[in-house]
């Protein structure tokens, strides 16, 4: 198995303190895997303006994760990380 990333480990961390469920735990790892694989970067090397370019690419799409993004990067800031 591969090694995970110190930056997934804090976020499925940080969404189990939230005691978000095993499947939003998933969407939300899914959604930010597509989003990395879109601009080819690491989460960790990604921006504000990133995130909507990425939500305008996708809103057209009906499986669109643009929402799941949405909400993670609230999530992410609430729980007091910069994006």
């Amino acid at each position: 198995m591969a090694e995970i990333s110190p930056l997934r480990r804090r976020m499925i961390e940080d969404m189990t303190v939230r005691n978000l469920s095993p499947a939003t735990q998933q969407s939300y790892l899914n959604a930010v895997s597509k989003f990395s694989r879109y601009f080819g970067r690491s989460p960790d090397r990604l921006r504000l303006e990133d995130v909507h370019a990425f939500q305008v690419r996708s809103a057209p799409h009906p499986n669109s994760p643009w929402k799941i993004m949405s909400i993670a990067r609230r999530d992410w800031a609430a729980a007091g990380h910069s994006i």
